[in-house]
């Protein structure tokens, strides 16, 4: 397969591996193209091959509506072309950005169907290890436009051969919506139900559920202690996937047999007395409160209000 047959339109988005428009000339299909320069990327052959196999496996036995989708690639002499669904409605951060957070009946819509999305991967055989608003796609503009998982550069067939270490950390990799354990193994499924409940708090609540910050070279997370008007049912679901011991986070299959995905209803908010814990062992405290920019939450998300607390993450 020849790069002629498909002739380029805008640039989509950049980094390590470009994104651009790209038509293809006998049909006029459109596709997004992944652009990924030899030259500029270490270990491309490992990242390529791995993508490449990961969206086959994902789509072996069956197609997700709700997963991007391998269309075609091909190779020249310095650079790789991978050709994917192309997605016009933009990704989940800058509709959260726009508008702000989701009515929790919406969001939890949402949840529901990345819980689904998550079990077509993981029972593929594949952890995704990157859910983040920003690979989180909309096929359209409309309001109820089906929503796309992306951005398997990072995800690996499960017992595969050894990952490289210089794939693990890449340009735009996101701390803040990674489990604890992804930094020293991670290619458990369970670093992906993590990022579920990182993912239902970044839509109900309009922010993340931790911020990143670099202060004398140490890494550290600013997190947000809870959500003070959802509703119980989902801020158990959240605690759940949050659970600081990998074992003890369910499944995406058990994340979608939580009442949140089977029958949610505000009538739990006024008759639940359940709780929800925050998983604490993760966290210890920090007494640099200033860290935090207050002025510049409330301007990301006006509509809702999130208690707070700083503390810092301790990895392994």
């Amino acid at each position: 397969m020849m790069p002629c047959q498909y002739r380029t339109g805008k640039t989509l988005s950049g980094g390590e591996a470009t994104l651009i428009e790209a038509i293809h000339i006998a049909t006029g299909k459109h596709y997004a193209c992944e652009v990924v320069s030899k030259d500029r990327v270490k270990d491309w052959e490992h990242f390529i091959r791995n993508e490449i196999a990961v969206l086959k496996q994902v789509h072996r036995q069956s197609e997700s509506a709700n997963i991007v989708k391998l269309y075609d690639y091909f190779q020249t002499a310095h650079t790789v072309y991978i050709c994917l669904d192309f997605c016009t409605g933009g990704t989940l951060y800058d509709r959260v950005r726009a508008n702000g957070a989701y009515p929790e009946a919406k969001a939890v819509e949402l949840v529901r169907t990345l819980c689904f999305a998550v079990k077509h991967i993981h029972d593929a055989g594949v952890a995704h290890r990157d859910l983040r608003p920003e690979n989180i796609l909309f096929r359209t503009p409309d309001e109820a436009a089906p929503v796309m998982v992306a951005g398997f550069g990072l995800s690996r067939i499960v017992d595969d051969a050894p990952y490289p270490r210089s794939l693990t950390f890449t340009a735009g990799y996101a701390l803040q919506y990674t489990a604890p354990e992804r930094i020293s193994e991670g290619s458990l499924p369970a670093v992906d139900v993590w990022s579920l409940g990182i993912l239902a708090f970044f839509i109900i609540a309009g922010c993340a559920r931790f911020e990143y910050y670099v202060q004398s070279g140490t890494e550290a997370l600013v997190a947000k202690d809870r959500l003070d008007d959802a509703s119980a049912s989902v801020r158990d679901f959240i605690g759940r996937c949050l659970a600081s011991d990998p074992s003890r986070r369910p499944t995406a299959d058990e994340a979608l047999a939580h009442p949140v995905c089977l029958f949610y209803s505000f009538k739990d908010v006024a008759h639940s007395s359940q709780q929800w814990s925050a998983p604490r062992s993760l966290l210890r405290s920090s007494r640099r409160s200033s860290l935090l920019n207050l002025a510049g939450l409330r301007a990301f998300n006006p509509k809702r209000k999130c208690w707070l607390q700083l503390y810092i993450l301790s990895y392994p």
